[in-house]
């Protein structure tokens, strides 16, 4: 890489310096460049190189277009720009590929930096060259220059958005954005050229463009962008964001409105509100859509991990954050707490008095165990609670306090009280969660062994299941 940049450098500088080998210097660091690129195309696992592809695709458009035009008569001129605007357009293809590729956690993002760069190059194509649209330039031309200009922009941006996400294989990326952005100088300064000097500069814009897309090609982190991206990240539409992507949507209608006002008519400003406006109501309405499927993923996300009838977390959540709690390394304890005998309140008083009474216990066990230790349903009259910071001490008071709390009577029932076996396992550092949970269902069990035996003792039974 240092090699061949040194090589570069010497080259635009000769060309700066000796103006008769200048085509030869242009066309030498054309053909560098192509060779870097299939040289880093080589050392991309097969499969994964469609972006240095297109790259090398699009490099070989714009040699023989260089290459084209030293051919006598006027046809060149239009093969050329042919052939320069689809080498353009695979290098846009080449970079939107990598993107897709590796932004594919942060798409959301990457749309919305990429609207915000395109509504800088909206700026560059409607206030910098106003004076060269409709009358310097073919059609043919014109959509050159908006291509270069408009859309290398965007990819700019877009570009700029992954490098931030990206870890790892960062410098390929600046040298990818140096080229795009080197190229938007080359569809500037072509555009506004008056003189043989913009000429020059123009042409140094390009060597500088390819000289960074060599460079691309030669560094040795390049094959990692081509590994994919990870999943998908949740990112918010926030009202600032909304606010920041409504003014990039208004900028190009309030620009040309703005220009047509200078011609003295009221169409211009006409149109400038009108495009503040429609943007404004764009972002509103997509504001309100995001707000809904927020609301309506937080409502899915509760009900896919809180038990319907007390509102506690259900089996798949409590899981989750013992896992959360294991990976912390924080003491706690595992409190399996089993209704005796619910099955007879069911039978004589009904499921409705049941499930009033069942809210009542899951009420009742929150306020014993208090945060930030949780409480879950299992599923039928089994509870469980995790102690978080909590000595075996700790446990065996908790135990008790559940025991009194379900002494009081429960109204509905006839003031009927409920006895509970509750098994204890502390939680050990590593341990895998199923099998605290099966340590603790197996103690809760040999509790209510007890309370079946000939002594009945209540305090007995919670002492047996320790």
């Amino acid at each position: 890489m240092r090699g061949y940049g040194l090589i570069s450098a010497a080259l635009i500088a000769l060309y700066l310096l000796v103006q008769p080998w200048r085509h030869a210097v242009l066309l030498v660091v054309l053909a560098g460049a192509l060779l870097c690129v299939a040289y880093g195309r080589r050392r991309v696992p097969p499969g994964r190189r469609l972006p240095w592809t297109l790259l090398l695709v699009g490099l070989v458009a714009i040699v023989v277009a260089a290459v084209v035009r030293f051919a006598p008569g006027s046809w060149p001129d239009a093969a050329g720009l042919l052939l320069d605007a689809v080498g353009n357009l695979l290098v846009l293809a080449a970079a939107l590929a990598l993107i897709i590729r590796r932004g594919s956690s942060d798409l959301g993002g990457i749309i919305d930096t990429t609207i915000v760069a395109l509504a800088a190059g909206g700026l560059i194509w409607g206030v910098l060259l106003p004076h060269r649209l409709g009358t310097d330039y073919s059609v043919a031309a014109q959509v050159n220059l908006f291509v270069g200009v408009f859309a290398l922009t965007g990819v700019v941006g877009a570009l700029l958005r992954l490098y931030r996400m990206v870890a790892g294989p960062a410098r390929p990326l600046w040298w990818l954005m140096a080229a795009l952005a080197s190229g938007i100088g080359v569809n500037v300064t072509q555009s506004l050229a008056d003189g043989s000097s913009m000429k020059v500069l123009a042409d140094v814009f390009l060597l500088l463009a390819f000289t960074s897309l060599g460079l691309f090609g030669l560094d040795p982190e390049g094959p990692r962008l081509a590994q994919p991206g990870g999943g998908s990240n949740a990112e918010r539409l926030t009202i600032g964001r909304l606010v920041f992507l409504g003014l990039a949507v208004a900028v190009m209608p309030v620009v040309i409105g703005v220009r047509e006002v200078g011609g003295g008519g009221i169409g211009g400003l006409l149109l400038a509100v009108q495009g503040a406006l429609v943007a404004t109501l764009v972002m509103t309405r997509i504001g309100l859509l995001s707000q809904q499927r927020a609301a309506a993923e937080r409502a899915l996300n509760y009900q896919a991990t809180h038990d319907p009838l007390t509102h506690l977390p259900n089996r798949r959540e409590f899981v989750a954050r013992l896992s959360a709690e294991l990976a912390n390394h924080r003491r706690c304890l595992l409190l399996f707490v089993d209704l005796d005998d619910f099955k007879g309140i069911n039978d004589q008083y009904g499921h409705d008095a049941g499930d009033r009474m069942l809210v009542e216990v899951a009420h009742r066990l929150t306020t014993v165990v208090g945060p930030p230790s949780l409480v879950s349903r299992f599923g039928g009259d089994e509870f469980v609670a995790l102690l978080v910071d909590a000595t075996p001490t700790a446990g065996e008071a908790a135990r008790d306090r559940i025991s009194r709390e379900l002494d009081r009577p429960f109204t509905g029932t006839g003031d009927r009280s409920l006895r509970a076996s509750v098994g204890i396992s502390p939680v050990a550092d590593g341990g895998d969660p199923e099998d605290l949970i099966r340590r603790a269902d197996r103690s809760m069990y040999r509790t209510k062994a007890t309370h079946r035996g000939p002594s009945g003792d209540r305090r007995y039974a919670y002492e047996a299941g320790r």
